[in-house]
C-alpha cells in the first residue's frame, strides 16, 4: 500500500494484492524381472506434473484528502482498478528398461515425453531419448 497527500503530484492511495501458488507431484514405479540366472530386465516408470498459478488485483483512487488517514473511502478523486492472472503447466512421463546378460553386458532402453503451456500451441509435447534412436546401448562390464 502507498499513498501521498492532497496537493502532491500525483495524490492518491494505491492497494496490491496478489497470490501465487505452485503444485508438484512426482511418481515413479520400478520391477525387476529375473527371468533365469543369466538374464535380468529391470523397468522403470515415472512422471512429473508442476503447475503455477499466479493472480493479482490492485486498485488506486487519486485526491487523498487527510494523509493522516489514508482510505479509499475518505479519497475523492478518479478511481482505477486491474489485474492479472496467469497459469503454468509442465507434465513429463518417463521410461527406462534395463536388460543384462549373464551380469556382464547391459542394454538400456529410455524414453520422455514432456508437455508445457510453455511450448508453441501446435508443439506442446516433445519426446526424447538417447541416442541411436530409442537408446539401445550394449555394454560389457568387466
Amino acid at each position: 500500500e502507498e499513498y501521498t497527500p492532497h496537493g502532491s503530484n500525483p495524490d492518491h492511495i494505491y492497494r496490491k494484492s496478489s497470490g501465487a501458488r505452485r503444485h508438484t507431484f512426482n511418481a515413479t514405479t520400478d520391477y525387476n524381472w529375473q527371468i533365469n540366472d543369466d538374464n535380468n530386465f529391470k523397468f522403470l516408470l515415472g512422471m512429473n506434473l508442476v503447475t503455477y498459478d499466479y493472480e493479482d488485483n490492485w486498485s488506486q483512487i487519486t485526491d487523498l484528502t487527510d494523509i493522516t488517514n489514508p482510505q479509499f473511502d475518505l479519497a475523492v478523486g478518479t478511481q482505477t482498478a486491474s489485474g492479472n492472472q496467469k497459469w503454468e503447466g509442465q507434465m513429463g512421463y518417463f521410461g527406462r528398461i534395463n536388460y543384462t546378460l549373464n551380469d556382464k553386458y547391459l542394454a538400456t532402453i529410455t524414453v520422455r515425453a514432456d508437455g508445457s503451456s510453455k511450448f508453441g500451441k501446435d508443439n506442446r509435447w516433445g519426446i526424447f531419448h538417447q541416442q541411436p534412436w530409442l537408446g539401445v546401448y550394449l555394454t560389457r562390464s568387466s
